[in-house]
């Protein structure tokens, strides 16, 4: 399960920018180019590389 949004762990300062709804719509976009980077390779979500989906986001 890939979860998108306000769920994530942070320090309090970290954690008031974190809350903004632009980052928000970014966190949504990775969690899709995830699924969707998932589903094409077959690749399970612990075997990604943040880069490869960075890359996709580009």
């Amino acid at each position: 399960m890939i979860v998108a949004g306000r769920c994530l762990s942070s320090e309090h300062e970290a954690l008031a920018s974190c809350r903004v709804t632009a980052q928000c719509f970014e966190y949504g976009r990775a969690a899709a180019f995830a699924a969707d980077l998932s589903i094409k390779e077959d690749l399970a979500f612990q075997e990604m590389e943040a880069a490869q989906i960075v890359a996709l986001m580009q």
